[in-house]
């Protein structure tokens, strides 16, 4: 993934935490997908999870924060 600011691309910082984990997870052969649990070899695949997961934990933050 080419390098941005990942507070434009997901404005919290639990999103960017979720972000950073679910990338070097990946880089490490680690990240494993849904339901099935196999591992994660596509890039696209991987940056899909890594939006998912930072939009769960951006909502997350915005309940916590009321």
């Amino acid at each position: 993934m080419k390098r941005r600011n990942l507070g434009v691309l997901f404005g919290s910082r639990a999103a960017r935490g979720k972000a950073k984990k679910v990338w070097s997870e990946y880089k490490a052969r680690g990240l494993h997908s849904g339901r099935s649990g196999k591992i994660v070899s596509n890039p696209a695949q991987a940056k899909a999870i890594m939006f998912s997961e930072a939009a769960k934990a951006k909502a997350r933050s915005k309940v916590r924060a009321r």
